[in-house]
């Protein structure tokens, strides 16, 4: 049976520290609000294994106090280990009341959930408790009707922290028998600072400028509207506002599916996909196979994507900055390592130019007297293929500074040319480049990436617009090229087969239920996409010291999207800092192909990068 203690004085805490285990502890917190800027702390819980406390805060008078005991015990030496489930939250906590520096042994529970089995409906604590311990459970809300000083409240609280110490217990020996520890321990654990960081930092958004794209971004669907309709012979009326300002409307509503497939089908075009409910299908890739049909199709498609854009970025953005001006995501892992956002999710921020008129990243920008710096890995994803593979084409390639995807297109389409101007040094070259830029296209975008990411000769064909047969005879041609690419992917599907799990360098899994060639596809594409997860979460780490050691550049690490990790700096020292932070990301991983990074600086965003 578990001792359960509510605390509100600094002395009774003290008296409850005495005789608790320092050695490993778990802990959590209570809080008025989830946001960094509006948050406050309504109290902690902290839980040794035999017994738990409560240290209720909300008006207490002696919550100062009780703080820095607090902050006593999570950097004394003695303490081991730190437990907590969603650590980055709870370490955010800690950074708002000034415990800045707890020690840094953590072990975080929601992401030795992620690590353990990815594949879990959720990892929540709330869920775990429930699913894997056979715990009732209530939500926040519930438990809070009665007021935070209730005695619900304290024992909701409570069981936060022995939940997230029992199951420590349960996931710790699980870790080391899949071998998984230097993935957690060195790795995903020293992330989860990095995690704060990003949460309490946030960027910096100009709302003046946001506005601005937004007007471009309505006037342009407005002139999509318009030539929509001219080319489907719709109606349209041009309705003027008391500003001047003028909106296209027409009869036919492009956000439709329904009616986009009306319109469609009326205007001749066939629709074969269907969507999980039975519905003719009017997605992305269906209208990219209908592409080439026309000049309505690329309309349609420009206009879906600036909706969408408006939609997701230009209409919430605003909303969802806080009061300093910043815009702050929260960041989850993904069943490959790579992180997700929501709430903004910044994941989907679309590249600094688009066939578009505005410019969503103009809107991030760099405080007064800094710079952004932008950084991210070049041919990331090639690299692991190669140290993955170990083909001697691509290990060639890499090793010599010589162009993959002119040497895919010569070899797949025949161009008989010369190995000197497949060097990138080459003074021929870029000339080169240029001349057969449609086949190296043809090449990078229809038989190499699609081979990573898992796409099939139907796709290829699809967004090519060729035969099977045609996508087939690529992707056997450039597997003659690069042998050794195709048996690393037949050593991958036997490994899968008989383990039902494949796994990359650091000892991330991927686990499937059923083998079949979609679980095929996606196994080997985890190889990649989850090694260059890795790859860049040691990185930030890495780059998270080298910040901390380097004061004098008031630094920030602000955000990152996708691959690109994004700086703010003092103007004078971002010589210095785009020096160090490349050397830190070329040297963070090792493979046996060189890694190159790609650095850009601005004001904005945009400039940036």
């Amino acid at each position: 049976m578990i001792h359960r203690t509510v605390i509100v004085d600094n002395d009774a805490f003290r008296s409850w520290l005495a005789t608790a285990n320092w050695d490993t502890m778990a802990f959590d917190t209570e809080t008025t609000d989830l946001k960094y800027t509006e948050l406050d702390i309504n109290g902690f819980s902290l839980c040794d294994g035999k017994k738990v406390c409560y240290v209720d805060l909300a008006d207490n008078v002696q919550k100062d106090s009780i703080i820095a005991t607090l902050k006593h015990v999570l950097t004394h030496p003695k303490m081991k280990l730190i437990i907590m489930h969603n650590a980055p939250f709870d370490l955010m906590v800690l950074h708002k009341v000034g415990i800045t520096d707890p020690i840094e042994r953590i072990f975080c529970t929601m992401t030795s959930s992620y690590v353990i089995d990815e594949n879990r409906p959720s990892h929540s604590l709330k869920y775990r408790a429930s699913d894997e311990l056979g715990e009732t459970v209530v939500s926040f809300t519930e438990a809070e009707k009665e007021g935070v000083h209730s005695h619900n409240f304290h024992t909701y609280a409570q069981n936060d922290a022995l939940w997230t110490y029992q199951l420590f217990q349960k996931d710790l020996p699980i870790i080391k028998k899949q071998n998984l520890t230097m993935l957690f321990r060195d790795i995903e654990m020293p992330f989860q600072f990095v995690l704060r960081d990003l949460a309490i930092e946030g960027v910096l958004m100009d709302a003046k400028e946001m506005e601005r794209q937004k007007v471009l971004a309505e006037a342009l669907l407005d002139k999509l509207v318009i030539r929509l309709a001219e080319l489907a012979h719709i109606p349209y009326v041009i309705q003027k506002g008391l500003s001047g300002d003028q909106t296209a409307q027409c009869s036919v509503n492009f956000n439709s599916t329904a009616q986009r497939v009306d319109i469609l089908q009326k205007m001749g075009y066939t629709l074969r996909e269907t969507t999980d409910t039975g519905e003719l299908s009017t997605a992305k890739d269906v209208l990219e196979r209908l592409r080439p049909t026309g000049e309505f199709i690329d309309k349609l498609i420009q206009y879906l994507t600036v909706r969408k854009l408006v939609d997701s970025f230009i209409s919430k953005l605003p909303l969802l900055q806080c009061s300093d001006g910043r815009v702050r995501t929260s960041f989850n892992n993904t069943v490959t390592g790579r992180l997700s956002s929501s709430k903004p999710n910044l994941q989907n921020l679309p590249s600094n130019r688009t066939k578009s008129e505005f410019d969503v990243r103009a809107c991030f920008v760099a405080p007064e007297g800094k710079t952004l710096i932008v950084a991210d890995y070049g041919g990331q994803e090639l690299r692991i293929l190669a140290d993955q593979s170990q083909d001697e084409i691509l290990l060639d390639c890499f090793n010599n500074g010589m162009d993959v995807h002119l040497i895919a297109a010569n070899k797949i389409f025949g161009l008989n040319l010369s190995d000197e101007v497949l060097f990138e040094e080459n003074k021929d070259h870029e000339a080169t480049k240029e001349k057969y830029k449609l086949d190296r296209h043809k090449a990078k975008n229809g038989v190499v990436f699609p081979i990573i990411y898992g796409k099939t000769e139907l796709g290829i064909s699809q967004d090519f617009g060729i035969t099977v047969a045609t996508a087939t005879t690529w992707i056997t041609k450039f597997f003659e090229l690069c042998p050794d690419v195709h048996k690393a992917i037949k050593k991958c599907h036997k490994f899968l087969y008989h383990h039902k799990y494949v796994y990359t360098k650091s000892g991330r899994r991927r686990r499937f239920e059923r083998i079949d060639n979609r679980a095929k596809r996606q196994a080997y594409n985890f190889l990649i996409q989850g090694t260059a997860a890795d790859m860049l979460k040691v990185a930030m780490v890495k780059l998270r010291h080298l910040i901390k050691n380097n004061p004098q550049w008031e630094c920030k690490m602000v955000l990152t999207v996708h691959d690109e990790i994004v700086f703010e700096v003092l103007d004078e020292y971002t010589d210095e800092a785009v020096s160090k932070i490349e050397e830190v990301m070329v040297n963070a991983y090792k493979l046996c192909v060189p890694l190159t990074v790609e650095i850009g600086v601005g004001r904005t965003y945009s400039e940036a990068k």
